[in-house]
């Protein structure tokens, strides 16, 4: 039996931030539902149990629920082949993809059908470490011409007892980096004025941020 996925991504916390992040400020930014011709592309994590029972409230129920996107606007890329397995297994038909994130937005972007609406950037990861990939994915949105999109990127702030950064921490390592600076120079990104912090799952203490950037016609 494979170790499952230990984080709680039905837990009320996680939900609300999604609200915060997700819900809230694409409805502010653009409307309230997805357009039909876009996508939602995000890390999924663990939808459903081992026994392919759903997980509710997991980003993919509540995401759809809220009637924010449509089933078949979902794309989930999961990098461990056995959640990901779990998932394909538990909603036949969805768009669920192994592989690395960044790597999997790059493939498709080939594509001609690509056309990110959301990219929610649940990285695992402090600013030093996440603002390269979180980078990456913006230069490669910039650079494909898209537009109508919402980039979320989540960070780690503080990992069990070591010193809490903020939010000038995620700024500061962004403007440090070479492919955020060039979107940022090249096309018209506006970014939420204040940063989004809550706490991990359960009783961890682990502390989140997430930066919200943002590309419209």
């Amino acid at each position: 039996m494979f170790s499952i996925d230990s984080k709680d991504f039905s837990c009320p916390k996680k939900k609300l931030a999604r609200e915060e992040t997700i819900i809230s400020p694409y409805r502010e930014y653009f409307s309230y539902q997805l357009p039909a011709e876009k996508q939602y592309w995000t890390m999924c994590g663990q939808c459903a149990t081992v026994s392919g029972v759903p997980i509710i409230d997991t980003e993919f129920n509540h995401i759809i629920s809220s009637n924010l996107i449509s089933q078949d606007q979902f794309f989930g890329i999961e990098i461990n082949k056995d959640i990901h397995k779990v998932n394909t297994a538990a909603y036949p038909g969805i768009k669920f993809i192994n592989g690395d994130f960044y790597s999997t937005l790059l493939e498709h972007s080939n594509n001609d059908n690509f056309n990110p609406g959301i990219i929610n950037v649940d990285l695992l990861k402090t600013p030093q470490y996440g603002a390269s990939t979180f980078g990456n994915i913006m230069h490669l949105i910039s650079k494909s011409g898209i537009n109508n999109v919402m980039l979320i990127g989540n960070f780690l702030l503080r990992v069990y007892y070591n010193k809490e950064q903020d939010g000038n921490e995620i700024a500061s390592e962004l403007k440090n980096n070479i492919s955020y600076k060039i979107s940022i120079n090249t096309r018209n990104w506006k970014r939420r004025n204040q940063y989004y912090k809550y706490y991990g799952t359960g009783k961890s203490n682990t502390v989140l941020g997430s930066v919200i950037y943002y590309l419209k016609d």
